[in-house]
């Protein structure tokens, strides 16, 4: 695994839209930038951290059908990014969470 090229895949993505932790997920494994299971969640958890305690991703949390998603500070984000509930739409589903996006610095206009 090589971690330039799943911080480029995390940077990349975000510049889209708001990205569900499940779908970032699915896309690090798809393209073989993660491991199946929990060691996969653990390293892209990981980066996600790293990647928000240096301000170039923000972490927003709300139900999937709130357009008005609220930013988390890295104290509220932390936690939830190294849940491994939150890296599977059906987990998410199954305990009622709210979901959990980041995006991309470079994407947001305030």
């Amino acid at each position: 695994m090589n971690d330039d090229a799943l911080r480029r895949e995390i940077l990349e993505l975000g510049l889209e839209d708001d990205i569900p932790l499940w779908e970032i997920a699915d896309a690090c494994r798809t393209d073989g930038l993660i491991a199946a299971g929990s060691p996969g969640v653990d390293v892209l958890a990981a980066s996600l951290v790293a990647l928000a305690r240096t301000g170039e991703i923000r972490i927003r949390v709300g139900r999937w059908d709130d357009p008005d998603t609220r930013d988390a500070d890295i104290e509220e984000a932390e936690p939830l990014l190294n849940d491994p509930r939150r890296y599977s739409s059906a987990e998410e589903i199954a305990n009622g969470l709210e979901r959990v996006y980041y995006v991309n610095v470079d994407n947001i206009v305030e």
